[in-house]
């Protein structure tokens, strides 16, 4: 058997999967179903993961790599659409060795993974780095020298993976860098395979990735069967292009959502390279956190190209006494709402717990919004239950010691401190505040991402504030609910959510024609004033045992964003204006007429006492 079948061989069988009866979306065998048809799916070093940097060991054997003809022109082969990625076939010659890996490998192919249009919000990168996931990721795939797919597929070091995050470049201009608008060009449609005849090289590719810093695990093929069977290198430093040519692969190939979700770490350890260091984070990007990092909450204005110092910002306070009536704000259109189906998987993704929806299951109508809304996911904002406990009819609005947020009558920019007041909604009701809220995002239907930055009505966000409740493991849907938290304590780490708990269950008999409309903005960075918000009146109540879950099962705590100054925007209501009636007249005042009754009689008597005399 010559080298170029081999080769041939090992992509179908080994990197693609012995048959293509599954999918990431939209059909039976998704990823939550995939250890139903291939064991190996099920095991204890399964890939991707998220990588904790704070958790990584510094291992000095993890020295440069040697890559044989990565600097090559001319060795790629074929571009095929698959229809799970795109996949790039290599001529033969190409190999991977040093790094710490104990053999020599061959290089077959690389392909990528990748969400949707909404690259912020929907990123496609496999594997994370302290819970930030990026766009895209590309794998370069190498098979270990003098096995054949059968033997490399049960050698727990059979197959060498060298993972690149790809990210957005803000500052350059659109299709660049040309090397890889040459190569996006070439992205045939589902199922077409293109011969190629590009002077480019995988390097090329590559950029100015630092290749000495890199994270080490053993893991395996994230696709069925899932072999454990990889050892997996996964560079610091993310390849950086223009979103232009992100949004190709999207476009292009047809398809969103071809990833994975993360997997549990178990016993294994991560190692970091000797030139990376043991706890070195991502330095470049737009990270973000509430406390504890360089854009925390008291800097998200300074992250480059977010709108967080914008005069439209949310959340804020909602003066209930002066909120405007506005007839048009009617009844909602929920359509989805009550299809117990309809959630895909939950997230900690080290800023709260979001719940992902599937693809086009969910719709918000009405209510005032003149278009339709596709709902995306709901997530949370809570404070610090160990710490302050939680008041079940809220709090006076933040203001401690550190300032963390100023009245909110006074519309003063309350001081960013992270979140360390009590309460933990973001948004206020007469200034008080409840222990947590609930947010349920949707985006225009039809509107790609690129657009939705430019649209100020791109997102419809229904909020509802959470009063904790004195009884226990009520509602049952919110015990349910809350059971998965357990599974994604890890930063990163996902859970699929395939049981029956609808929208409506959770949301229970909150009344939802009672509520508060305001324009504003995202509450995270980027802050894209591009927000239409919703806040109900009426709370929904849940057990203080299961609000604590979300603090004490993840680890996250303070997670919402201070009230921001209201400026000349106003907030609508949907109820007419209940306040205090003006000084009552002497009709209507028992008081006043028992004194009008007083006076004359008075001037009765003065005057009977004139005609006596």
């Amino acid at each position: 058997m010559n080298l170029s079948f081999t080769l041939l061989l090992v992509n179908v069988v080994v990197f693609v999967g012995a048959s293509e009866d599954w999918c990431y979306t939209g059909c039976e065998n998704s990823p939550s179903r995939w250890g139903d048809h291939y064991e190996h799916c099920n095991g204890n070093r399964q890939s991707p993961i998220n990588i904790d940097t704070k958790q990584v060991i510094n291992n000095k054997n993890l020295q440069d790599f040697n890559l044989a003809n990565f600097t090559k022109k001319d060795t790629m082969k074929n571009l095929t659409n698959n229809g799970h990625t795109v996949k790039c076939e290599l001529e033969p010659g190409i190999e991977v060795s040093g790094g710490g890996l104990n053999d020599d490998y061959s290089t077959l192919q690389f392909h990528f993974h990748w969400g949707e249009d909404d690259l912020e919000h929907f990123p496609g990168s496999e594997h994370s780095i302290n819970g930030h996931r990026y766009p895209m990721e590309m794998h370069i795939v190498s098979l270990k020298k003098g096995l054949n797919p059968t033997e490399a597929k049960a050698n727990s070091e059979g197959i060498s993976v060298l993972g690149f995050f790809i990210d957005v470049k803000e500052e350059i201009e659109t299709g660049m860098p040309e090397v890889w608008e040459r190569f996006s060009e070439a992205i045939p449609a589902s199922g077409a395979n293109v011969a190629l005849s590009l002077d480019i090289s995988i390097q090329d590719l590559l950029l100015d990735v630092d290749l000495t810093k890199y994270y080490r695990y053993h893991g395996s093929l994230t696709t069925p069967g899932c072999n454990e069977a990889v050892v997996w290198t996964v560079f610091q430093q993310p390849i950086r292009i223009s979103k232009d040519l992100i949004l190709r692969f999207t476009q292009n190939a047809g398809f969103t959502d071809v990833y994975r979700p993360q997997q549990s770490l178990h016993d294994r350890t991560v190692y970091g390279s000797s030139n990376l260091g043991a706890t070195t984070p991502p330095s470049e990007g737009h990270e973000w956190c509430y406390e504890g990092c360089d854009h925390a909450l008291s800097h998200w204005g300074d992250i480059s190209g977010a709108s967080c110092k914008g005069e439209n910002q949310s959340p804020i306070n909602i003066d209930s006494h002066n909120a405007t009536y506005k007839p048009s704000l009617g009844h909602f259109s929920f359509f989805g709402f009550s299809d117990s189906q309809t959630m895909d998987y939950l997230i900690n993704n080290g800023h709260t717990v979001n719940a992902v929806l599937k693809n086009g299951k969910v719709e918000v109508a009405g209510g005032g919004l003149e278009e339709m809304y596709t709902t995306v996911q709901f997530h949370f904002h809570w404070g610090n239950s160990s710490q302050h406990g939680l008041s079940g009819e809220g709090q006076s609005h933040r203001s401690t010691g550190s300032s963390h947020a100023k009245s909110a009558e006074s519309h003063e920019t309350p001081s960013s401190g992270g979140g360390s007041g009590s309460g933990g909604s973001e948004h206020a009701m007469d200034s008080h505040v409840y222990p947590m809220e609930m947010h349920i995002v949707s985006m225009k239907k039809g509107l790609t991402a690129e657009q939705a930055q430019k649209d100020p009505t791109a997102y419809a966000v229904l909020g509802f504030f959470i009063e904790a409740t004195d009884d226990n493991d009520q509602p049952g849907i919110w015990k349910n609910f809350t059971d998965h938290l357990q599974m994604i304590q890890n930063i990163g780490s996902t859970i699929d959510l395939h049981q029956d708990i609808s929208l409506d269950a959770l949301l229970g008999n909150v009344d939802r024609t009672k509520y508060y409309r305001y324009k504003g903005s995202l509450t995270t960075p980027s802050c894209n004033e591009a927000v239409i918000w919703t806040i109900f009146k009426e709370p929904i109540k849940v057990s203080k045992n299961l609000v604590e879950k979300f603090s004490t099962e993840t680890g996250l705590n303070n997670v919402f964003r201070s009230v921001q100054p209201l400026h000349n925007r106003v907030v609508y209501t949907t109820e007419v204006s209940s306040n205090p009636p003006s000084s009552p007249t002497p009709s209507s005042s028992p008081t006043c007429l028992f004194s009008l009754v007083l006076i004359l009689s008075s001037l009765c008597a003065t005057l009977w006492i004139n005609q006596r005399q």
